[in-house]
């Protein structure tokens, strides 16, 4: 068996990080770093140096532990990735902070 083949296998082994629908699994409102990593199709080691570098959304934390919010996320997907700095995204953010302030 090749890496490749067994890097897949272990991979499919795993839970998904974001569940169908009808798979029964409960749905995920926040991602840690490899489960959001994966879902965007990147390493975690990418999603980290993003993270650093502001390419992402921020993250929330929840004690000591880093997660981004699925909505977040996919909205920042729709939008085609804006860094945290452009001014797109910062419209967005204060949109939700102003819907969640009411």
């Amino acid at each position: 068996m090749t890496y490749t083949a067994k890097h897949t296998e272990r991979q499919t082994k795993k839970s998904p990080a974001l569940p169908a629908a009808d798979t029964g699994m409960p749905l995920r409102l926040a991602l840690s770093a490899p489960e959001a990593a994966a879902a965007c199709g990147l390493s975690v080691r990418s999603w980290r140096r993003a993270d650093d570098v502001g390419l992402i959304p921020l993250a929330a934390r929840v004690g000591r532990r880093k997660v981004w919010p699925v909505a977040l996320l996919k909205t920042w997907l729709v939008m085609g990735c804006p860094s945290r700095s452009a001014p797109e995204w910062q419209a967005v953010l204060q949109r939700s902070r102003k819907g969640a302030a009411t």
